[in-house]
């Protein structure tokens, strides 16, 4: 469909409705701003006849893979310990090194 505008008292067009959505979305036109096409018997408001020309363009986002860092690699994860662990009586670190007198 082609669409004219009133700019300034003139019409200007004919412009195609891509275009006409995207000097909507750029400010050159405004939601009062008389439109008209050759179905229409009087000019009317932008707004009225195109709201969503003034909605906000959906960017599809990009599908994205998540990065995989292969030195980021990571074993099965350990069952935490159901108990203390029991300590070790006999001696010290040394000791349990090096073995005590015999």
């Amino acid at each position: 469909m082609t669409w004219f505008f009133n700019n300034a008292g003139v019409a200007d067009g004919p412009h195609e409705e891509p275009a006409m959505q995207q000097m909507a979305r750029q400010g050159s036109l405004n939601p009062q701003t008389l439109i008209w096409h050759s179905q229409l018997s009087d000019w009317q408001e932008a707004v009225a006849l195109n709201p969503d020309w003034w909605q906000p363009v959906k960017a599809e986002l990009p599908k994205t893979v998540p990065k995989v860092d292969p030195f980021a690699r990571r074993g099965p994860v350990p069952l935490a310990p159901t108990e203390a662990p029991k300590k070790e009586s006999g001696g010290g670190l040394l000791k349990r090194w090096f073995g005590g007198k015999k």
